[in-house]
């Protein structure tokens, strides 16, 4: 399933048209839940594309946001997935990489 793409701006560098994204069960999980911090850092983002580039695109998600937020996903790597699960269940193993 692809993300719904109904509102589109021309030369915005915000807006992907994720139509020609290959997502594959074996690389990614293209469907993470987006955490309410993370929605928070997008939204943050978002505001600062448009206070630097005046985007009627970003200005638009901003003003319904909530509705807008439905229209993200977030992908995650699975094997990068894999590497933070270890890292969390295993305190040692950041201890070793990090000295």
């Amino acid at each position: 399933t692809k993300p719904n793409n109904s509102i589109s701006e021309d030369n915005d560098p915000l807006f992907h048209n994720f139509n020609d994204l290959e997502v594959t069960p074996e690389v990614v999980e293209p469907f993470e839940p987006i955490e309410k911090e993370e929605a928070a850092t997008l939204k943050s983002l978002i505001e600062n594309h448009v206070k630097y580039t005046q985007s009627e695109k970003g200005s638009a998600l901003l003003v319904d946001w909530e509705n807008s937020l439905k229209s993200f996903i977030k992908v995650m790597p699975i094997e990068y997935k894999r590497a933070l699960k270890r890292l969390k269940n295993e305190p040692q193993l950041v201890e070793d990489l990090t000295v």
